[in-house]
């Protein structure tokens, strides 16, 4: 069974810390990485959301690692 706990977070701040985990992969690989949040999550005004931290963590690490 899957244990999902979700806890207010900022998506952004998940976003930033599961990329700045491959930094040092894609500087090695000489790749240059540039974060920017669409115009309309900002226009939203989203600031936080409820969500599992973790799990949000590993489907941004997954996808970051899935190569076709």
């Amino acid at each position: 069974m899957l244990h999902v706990t979700p806890i207010q977070v900022q998506v952004d701040e998940i976003v930033r810390r599961s990329v700045k985990m491959f930094e040092s992969e894609l500087a090695a690989d000489e790749i240059t990485t540039v974060f920017n949040i669409e115009k309309s999550y900002s226009d939203a005004n989203i600031d936080q959301v409820f969500c599992d931290p973790v799990r949000l963590t590993q489907i941004f690490i997954n996808l970051l690692t899935n190569v076709s």
